[in-house]
């Protein structure tokens, strides 16, 4: 692994997924200023605000995973040189994506109807609704952004999205202060104002890309000649079948956690605190080993469209790798600040003595779930994408939330028991996911010779 041929997949993995963990670390600041920003207005409006967007990214993941269908045949595409075939494929999900993101907000609108059979308070109701139908409309803008970025992830450029990204944190966070607290002249809106900063900061990131990629000299030949008027059934079809499992793999596991919020609500308002500070930290670190997923799947994409496997199996192998090496200091780091940590978020000693044991099993998982989220870049790089999702489905699904009932409720263990089956779900994805790359990728290497 530490061969010349692998320093050279780790320095091109690295260089592509530093832009990408950048773009994602700017939505995890949109999100904290929102949070922020509305919990001082008032708390009623912070209730409201984390219902709406559970429910939102409950629906809207699936539409984020779809459009990762884009990158891996883009990027075997590109590694041949065909830049017809990256046209074809952009013009096509161009259009998919955007019946989905307005497909999509339809969904989210009518849901929105029902935030009181969820068991919610009136007022909080009353609340999310405008709020939720609002940040809605943003899904259409979302993944018409989505289309451009996958696009141009998977000819290699990654940097040009990251920088966009932050300029929509930066924006957002500007709007939330004029529209909440009503500066410079504007009313003050409260949550509403929220939704509209939301709305309008992921429309003017969607517009700043959209007019980067049509001035840009650099993707002058990815946008000349394009046919728009003419599409292909077939192209819908393989976008489709591509992105479809992988936004299902995606709702599982996010729907898992999920579920283990309300497990963990149902053991003690303590325990689901805890429970949220041991998430958010694990998400910190879930975040770079994203990234480097992405990158994988960028890098095995162009491995497969040069068909040279071993160089593919290389190019998996080290975004494995990485991630484990990545992981293995967050488990150094959480094991010795695990006491501290929770002091952070938190005064309630009883919340922080709860939340530090339930750090020492996140830091167990970090190895196995930095390798499961490497190991599905891989895969979805050689577009490998039907047995992944029914992996995720069995070891979320399957084992890790009827595991937590059993372990947390009937044997009694509670919260500690719940993060235990996270743990083992996560564990045997990565197992399952790792046997599955290499078994797929030494079929295609005997195939090819």
């Amino acid at each position: 692994m530490f061969s010349q041929s692998y320093l050279t997949h780790y320095r091109q993995t690295i260089h592509l997924a530093l832009p990408i963990i950048a773009g994602q670390l700017s939505q995890i600041l949109i999100s904290l200023a929102d949070n922020t920003m509305v919990g001082n207005h008032d708390s009623q409006s912070l209730a409201a605000s984390a219902l709406a967007n559970a429910l939102f990214w409950t629906v809207f993941i699936v539409g984020i995973g779809i459009t990762l269908g884009l990158t891996p045949p883009i990027a075997a595409a590109a590694a041949q040189g065909d830049v017809n075939t990256c046209k074809r494929y952009f013009k096509h999900g161009l259009l998919l994506y955007s019946f989905i993101g307005f497909l999509l907000f339809s969904i989210i609108f009518f849901l929105s109807f029902f935030l009181e059979n969820l068991g919610q308070q009136p007022e909080v109701a009353r609340l999310a609704r405008p709020y939720l139908q609002i940040i809605g409309g943003s899904a259409f803008f979302v993944l018409v952004f989505q289309s451009f970025k996958q696009f141009m992830h998977g000819i290699s450029h990654t940097k040009e999205a990251m920088f966009i990204e932050f300029g929509e944190a930066i924006l957002n966070v500007l709007l939330n202060y004029m529209l909440i607290f009503g500066h410079f002249g504007f009313p003050a809106m409260g949550l509403l104002g929220a939704g509209i900063a939301t709305l309008l900061s992921r429309m003017a990131g969607c517009i700043a890309l959209i007019i980067l990629f049509f001035s840009s000299p650099q993707f002058a030949k990815y946008r000349e000649n394009i046919q728009w008027s003419i599409f292909s059934r077939k192209d819908f079809i393989y976008l489709l079948k591509l992105g479809i499992p992988i936004g299902l793999s995606m709702l599982f596991e996010t729907s898992a956690f999920a579920m283990s919020n309300v497990m963990m609500g149902w053991i003690g308002a303590d325990e689901l605190a805890a429970h949220q500070i041991a998430l958010n930290i694990a998400s910190i670190t879930f975040l770079v080993a994203t990234g480097v997923s992405s990158a994988t799947a960028v890098r095995t994409a162009n491995q497969l469209g040069l068909k040279n496997v071993t160089e593919l199996r290389m190019a998996g192998k080290a975004g494995m790798f990485i991630n484990l090496i990545f992981m293995a200091i967050c488990v150094l780091m959480i094991a010795i600040f695990h006491n501290s940590l929770p002091s952070l978020y938190v005064k309630e000693i009883p919340v922080q003595n709860i939340a530090s044991i339930l750090l020492i099993v996140a830091a167990l998982f970090q190895l196995s779930d930095g390798l499961q989220v490497a190991c599905m870049g891989a895969l979805r790089g050689i577009t490998d994408v039907r047995v992944p999702t029914l992996i995720t489905l069995f070891a979320y699904w399957g084992m890790g939330i009827p595991l937590g009932y059993v372990l947390g409720f009937v044997l009694e263990m509670g919260a500690i028991g719940i993060w235990i089956s996270l743990f083992i779900a996560l564990t045997i994805a990565a197992i399952l996911l790792t046997v599955r790359f290499l078994d797929k990728s030494k079929r295609i290497l005997q195939r090819q010779v």
